[in-house]
Formats: structure tokens, C-alpha cells, sequence
């Protein structure tokens, strides 16, 4: 929950504050070592591609791979199949503009 917030407020605040920025980066830092001690095989995998993709939300697949993520870590947080749009995930995520 912490890595999607952190790439939230990154993508937000790079429209506004450099210093939030770096303060976002470092968060997520944080975040993806839980993500690897903690995450399932399919997280892991997920955010691993995503940064392969160079962790910006700068194309519409890393866009897409991020929302696969977003989706994957949701559905292991409720145990259960949690079917919801990605559009929806990535209008409350971003803005209606990524």
C-alpha cells in the first residue's frame, strides 16, 4: 500500500514540488523492500517488470503494468477475487490525466 501511494504522490507531485519528489522516491525505496520480503511470487514479478520499464508511468504499458500491480496487491489485501477497472483505479490514482 505504501509503494502505490508512494508512485501516487510522485505523479502528483511532479507536477508541483521537486523536494516532494525526492521524498516520494525514498519512500518507495522503502516500500518495494517490504514488497519483496513480504509480496507474493506475482507482486514481486509485477513490480520487477515494472521497473524493467524504468518505474515511470511515462507509456501506456508501464501504465498498465503498474494498474496490474495495483490490482494484484489489492486482491491479495482482500483475499479474494476484486474485479475493478483499471481506468477507475488510474483516474483515483493519478488524475484524470497520468
Amino acid at each position: 500500500m505504501d509503494y502505490l501511494g508512494s508512485v501516487a504522490k510522485f505523479a502528483q507531485a511532479a507536477k508541483i514540488n521537486p523536494i516532494e519528489r525526492l521524498k516520494s522516491l525514498s519512500e518507495a525505496a522503502d516500500a518495494k523492500t517490504r514488497i519483496c520480503i513480504y509480496g507474493s511470487n506475482e507482486s514481486v514479478s509485477l513490480l520487477a517488470e515494472f521497473e524493467r520499464q524504468g518505474a515511470q508511468l511515462a507509456s501506456k504499458v508501464s501504465i498498465n503494468t503498474f494498474m496490474s500491480l495495483c490490482s494484484q496487491m489489492r486482491k491479495e489485501g482482500l483475499n479474494k477475487d476484486s474485479i475493478i477497472s483499471s481506468d477507475d483505479l488510474e483516474i483515483v490514482l493519478f488524475g484524470p490525466e497520468p
